[in-house]
């Protein structure tokens, strides 16, 4: 996940891989705005998900192996979402239940850029 601040409502790009429901690319492109997603169904874990910020876009590919990459095709693979130079990166996990705790392991994550572009490989 990428965001421009550590606010809730805050604008972010971020990729989701999830155990039955497909791999998604989710977005809010302005602060408190509306969420975006692009879902691929029928994928499930363990894959790998990437999300590439170059300046104000940010870019989704997929990959069963790490090596082949693949965009989103359905809903878009980049999107153009304004974030300050200070934004921040990191992994997301939910359970989608608020009462129940969940756990997972992230493995091959790697994070590279100078500030102005970030890249991150994330296999859930």
């Amino acid at each position: 996940m990428i965001r421009e601040t550590l606010d809730p409502s805050s604008p972010h790009a971020m990729v989701i891989v999830t155990p039955s429901e497909g791999i998604s690319f989710q977005r809010r492109l302005t602060p408190s705005g509306d969420g975006e997603a692009a879902t691929i169904s029928g994928i499930h874990t363990p894959y790998w998900g990437r999300l590439t910020r170059q300046g104000n876009t940010s870019m989704t590919e997929h990959s069963p192996d790490g090596s082949a990459w693949s965009g989103f095709n359905s809903g878009g693979s980049s999107v153009t979402i304004p974030m300050s130079t200070g934004s921040h990166s990191g992994l997301t996990l939910t359970s989608h239940n608020p009462n129940a705790f969940t756990a997972a392991t992230f493995s091959g994550v790697a994070a590279t850029g100078n500030g102005r572009g970030a890249l991150a490989d994330l296999r859930g």
